[in-house]
């Protein structure tokens, strides 16, 4: 198990304060609102589902936390993907060999998409309706970039999520990667932009298909709105998705906004399976 910096782990269940909240009234507004939501809707851990103390971030409970396997310093600057312990970061692993990203200059992730609490808390945030969680998901993605210096040597960037089809963005009531997206934005003071890239063509859903049936599956599948190219191009993009798997999502989308003249396309997920 590899452990990340305690001040990233610790966002998933520490006690604390919104850091946006620092006047004397701000604060007592708005930890009054945190008190009348956990008196009427407790928070619960996302993975055991436990009780949790008032004024934490909502996610996991220590016990479940401390199971996570971040992905630390050993790591693939192309994939992002975890690799051997001792390694370092490399520029190429096993994961890069067998679905190697394209279009992408360099990916980062925070941790593993294993069963466990990792999974319970993208499944809760994608598929759950537990919007709330991607606060403190968004803030440990905002940090592994920070950290990684994933955005060095870019020069303007602007943040742009993986996007849904209205259909599926109507069903589930927003786009997870949109929300992870403007928590990273916030945090990292970049321009957040959800109008550029679309996704313009239903697709089968990914996890149930093969890697090659997986990159077949999106091409064609994203496209750029013509109104807002001219705005945005040459500059850098950071991508944002929740899990990256084999690529072929990232990858797609990389392609698309590449051929509509962006400069370079990084990418971030929260979790890498």
């Amino acid at each position: 198990m590899t452990t990340l910096d305690p001040a990233i782990s610790s966002m998933l269940f520490d006690a604390g304060h919104d850091c946006r909240a620092t006047r004397p009234l701000a604060r007592f507004a708005w930890r009054f609102g945190e008190s009348a939501l956990d008196f009427f809707f407790p928070p619960h851990c996302s993975s055991c589902g436990n009780p949790l103390p008032e004024f934490i971030n909502k996610a996991l409970c220590q016990a479940c936390a401390i199971k996570i396997r971040w992905i630390g310093a050993d790591r693939c600057l192309r994939c992002g993907d975890a690799v051997g312990a001792g390694m370092g970061a490399v520029m190429d692993c096993v994961s890069c060999r067998t679905h190697p990203p394209r279009f992408v200059s360099a990916s980062v992730a925070a941790l593993r998409y294993e069963e466990g609490p990792a999974h319970d808390l993208v499944l809760g945030l994608k598929f759950g309706g537990k919007s709330h969680l991607a606060k403190a998901l968004g803030r440990i993605l905002a940090a592994r970039i920070a950290q990684t210096n994933l955005l060095s040597d870019m020069g303007d960037a602007i943040v742009i999520p993986a996007p849904l089809m209205r259909g599926a963005l109507f069903k589930r009531g927003y786009n997870q990667a949109e929300e992870l997206a403007r928590v990273v934005s916030d945090e990292l003071k970049l321009k957040l932009e959800t109008g550029l890239l679309k996704k313009v063509r239903a697709t089968q859903r990914q996890a149930m298909l093969s890697a090659k049936r997986r990159r077949e599956n999106l091409v064609g599948a994203f496209g750029c709105d013509a109104r807002r190219v001219k705005k945005f191009q040459g500059l850098s993009v950071l991508l944002i998705d929740d899990v990256i798997t084999t690529g072929s999502t990232i990858s797609e989308c990389a392609r698309t906004l590449r051929d509509a003249g962006m400069k370079t396309v990084v990418a971030a997920s929260f979790a890498r399976s």
